[in-house]
């Protein structure tokens, strides 16, 4: 079985009773796309462009998209008062758009890498939800706002987008 540490949600690896915990998002995003090779893949099959797109996941995985996560401005208003957890929150997260956006006018075209949607822009859609729910002006970002526009063509995405989620809250 392959199960995620932080649920009860299972996806049969194979007929075998070993489990093997897959933690991260992104270890299952790989892992499926590799034992689904002839659908249409997130990751490329090339290993420098596949490795590329892995780093541009991770700067909103692991550099952005943690610091609104409710235990990060839990410690932040405790530390520095719960008036600064928005502004901060904020700040980062432009901050980081900002360096991802120097990253994506190498890589884009019609999305974050090339023309086909990938690993990277499934990352971006979230963090572009919770950037407006902190305030960011996602304007300011002229290659993430021309993505954005061509993803949001694609109805997979706009069902799957977080203010379309029954539970959403609104930015």
């Amino acid at each position: 079985m392959l199960r995620s540490l932080v649920g009860s949600e299972r996806c049969r690896r194979d007929s075998s009773s070993d489990d093997v915990v897959l933690p991260d998002s992104i270890a299952i995003a790989q892992y499926l796309d590799d034992i689904y090779p002839d659908t249409t893949r997130i990751f490329p099959t090339d290993p420098l462009e596949r490795a590329q797109v892995t780093y541009l996941s991770m700067l909103i995985a692991a550099s952005t998209q943690p610091v609104q996560n409710f235990a990060i401005l839990q410690k932040v208003g405790l530390k520095f008062g719960d008036d600064q957890k928005i502004p901060w929150a904020k700040e980062i997260i432009q901050d980081r758009l900002a360096e991802f956006e120097v990253a994506i006018t190498k890589t884009a075209g019609k999305y974050c890498f090339g023309d086909a949607v990938t690993f990277v822009d499934i990352c971006l859609i979230p963090q572009i939800y919770n950037g407006r729910r902190f305030g960011v002006d996602i304007a300011q970002f002229p290659t993430i706002t021309k993505v954005l526009a061509n993803l949001d063509t694609i109805e997979a995405l706009k069902a799957a987008s977080p203010e379309n989620q029954p539970d959403a809250v609104p930015p």
